[in-house]
């Protein structure tokens, strides 16, 4: 069944990502992503979806997913993305995904359904591993921006990132921003 979800993914990826362009065009709670033209948001869904590929396959762990997950997250920070959009256009490349798996029949049986479980669980883990990991990458860098431009005390800063939100609290403690490691989430 992996097999069957990889070659559908490949097979439509050119669909998926002009599916994404419009969408994004459409949309009201993506109004950052809109400064993109066409080609740069068909780029970046293109690339979301090899690695979806590469994750069915297994060709990528969990940590390697992290790894991406938490650069998207960072680079999203530094081009000035708030949060909440990033989250949505993953939620809108996961809509994009399912309608055409439907559309196109690609589960018409019980038994179809039945054998796919396990696929789409693993699928469902991607998408809510990469929502974790993009808020933890976000978070990293926004922490290190505000540590580094001094404006901010260490108490003001331990208001805003709570107990949990890195790898090693003691950085918040420490007041060290300068170096924060990548959250190794282990499943």
């Amino acid at each position: 069944m992996i097999n069957k979800v990889v070659s559908f993914v490949e097979s439509h990826i050119n669909h998926f990502t002009k599916a994404f362009a419009k969408e994004v065009k459409k949309s009201k709670y993506l109004s950052r992503y809109k400064g993109f033209d066409e080609q740069e948001l068909m780029k970046r869904s293109k690339t979301f979806f090899e690695n979806l590929v590469n994750w069915l396959k297994e060709e990528m762990n969990h940590g390697e997913v992290g790894r991406y997950f938490v650069r998207i997250g960072k680079e999203r920070y530094q081009e000035g993305f708030p949060l909440c959009e990033i989250i949505y256009a993953l939620f809108l490349i996961k809509n994009i995904f399912w309608k055409k798996i439907r559309e196109e029949g690609f589960l018409s049986s019980t038994l179809d359904l039945y054998i796919a479980i396990e696929t789409l669980k693993k699928i469902y883990d991607f998408f809510d591993i990469g929502a974790f990991y993009i808020v933890r990458g976000y978070q990293e860098e926004m922490f290190q921006e505000l540590g580094l431009m001094g404006k901010l005390t260490e108490e003001d800063l331990k208001k805003v990132f709570f107990p949990g939100s890195f790898k090693n609290d003691e950085l918040i403690k420490k007041f060290n921003h300068k170096h924060i490691p990548f959250f190794d989430w282990k499943w």
